[in-house]
């Protein structure tokens, strides 16, 4: 129990510790209940003054977000317009590269077909002076065989001479020795008018075959054409058309 001599000491004790700061432990004066009443109008202008502060300040910082926030945006279309600006110069650059790469593609092609035109072009210049080559060879053939034809046609006009000369030595057609109107094949006298009527016909018939002979040889000797077939049997030799066979 307590007496009451420490209930008064513990009531000091209390109001001495109220009025003290714990932190310094100095004593604090509380303020009168004048002092306060008197304060009250200044509290409250301090208070409206601080709310009004308070709502300045909101204010700014919600107008400082809208902006902040209307910047970013801002920003941030720009810098959409600006990705927008570059995709679509980098598609303009992809066109213009795939552009460049079709025409590589068409010139590689055109130098694979102009290569392989030019392989072509040499095989044909190659064949060409092959062809050129034996061309020369075959003219040079062709003018040994012309001088060989050229000899051999001397050859055979020289033959055709003495074969004509032979001929004749033993066919003989000579103007006849007594009269001038007449010729002599063979010492058979013909006239040269044409008219054989006086001649007998065994005589015109042996001269006339001696004739066919003469002509036939010769047209073998000098290879010419007849218009008239001609079959020699002597004295019964036989001169007729292709068409009369």
């Amino acid at each position: 129990m307590s007496t009451p001599n420490q209930l008064s000491v513990n009531k000091k004790r209390t109001t001495k510790e109220s009025n003290t700061c714990y932190v310094c432990r100095k004593i604090i004066k509380a303020p009168s209940s004048s002092s306060i009443l008197k304060d009250i109008p200044d509290v409250k202008k301090l208070i409206l003054t601080q709310k009004n502060e308070n709502r300045q300040l909101r204010r700014q910082i919600i107008n400082k977000l809208k902006e902040r926030k209307t910047q970013k945006w801002k920003d941030r279309t720009n810098f959409l317009i600006k990705i927008d600006k570059l995709r679509r110069y980098f598609q303009k650059e992809n066109d213009e590269l795939e552009k460049e790469r079709q025409k590589l593609r068409l010139l590689s092609k055109r130098v694979a077909y102009l290569k392989e035109r030019m392989l072509k072009i040499e095989k044909e210049k190659q064949k060409k002076d092959r062809l050129e080559n034996r061309l020369k060879s075959v003219r040079n053939e062709i003018a040994q065989l012309q001088k060989e034809r050229n000899q051999q046609l001397v050859e055979l006009s020289k033959l055709r001479r003495n074969k004509v000369g032979d001929l004749f030595s033993f066919l003989t057609l000579n103007p006849s020795r007594t009269s001038a109107i007449e010729y002599e094949i063979i010492n058979i006298v013909l006239p040269i008018s044409g008219d054989y009527s006086p001649v007998p016909k065994i005589v015109l018939s042996t001269a006339l075959g001696y004739i066919v002979h003469i002509v036939s040889l010769l047209s073998y000797y000098l290879n010419e054409w007849l218009p008239y077939k001609m079959k020699y049997i002597s004295s019964e030799s036989i001169i007729w058309l292709d068409s009369e066979e």
